[in-house]
């Protein structure tokens, strides 16, 4: 899909062992990844580094997805990509947000991998 794609991607999860697999899905695809165990981090991170799209997960202790896309809208209008098990407990909080895809847990690695790159599409044509 991706080879020889110079994307960042910022892959957040508290879950260190799906945060890992998910990028190694994105790397299989030619992306390059970056993992954060928590909002927090990930933050620190984007702060620091050229992000492209972030894929986070929505629930997660020391800063969920929906306060970790706050921030970043703060500093950029990076794609987000949020992930959930509990959409509808969110929706209205979700529904303010700019440029966020959401994606319901649980998702099939691939089409993580078509999500990433339809933002990245995106981001590319403006």
């Amino acid at each position: 899909m991706f080879r020889n794609n110079e994307s960042m991607i910022l892959v957040v999860d508290d879950d260190a062992t799906l945060a890992r697999l998910m990028a190694a899905r994105l790397e299989w695809e030619g992306l390059r990844t970056i993992t954060a165990e928590s909002g927090r981090t990930a933050l620190q991170i984007f702060e620091t580094e050229r992000i492209d799209v972030v894929l986070t997960d929505l629930e997660m202790p020391n800063g969920d997805g929906i306060w970790l896309t706050r921030e970043i809208r703060k500093i950029a209008d990076t794609p987000v990509i949020l992930l959930t098990g509990h959409r509808e407990d969110h929706r209205r909080e979700i529904r303010n947000l700019h440029d966020v895809t959401v994606i319901r847990k649980p998702v099939a690695s691939i089409d993580v991998a078509l999500a990433v790159e339809a933002d990245l599409e995106r981001r590319r044509a403006c």
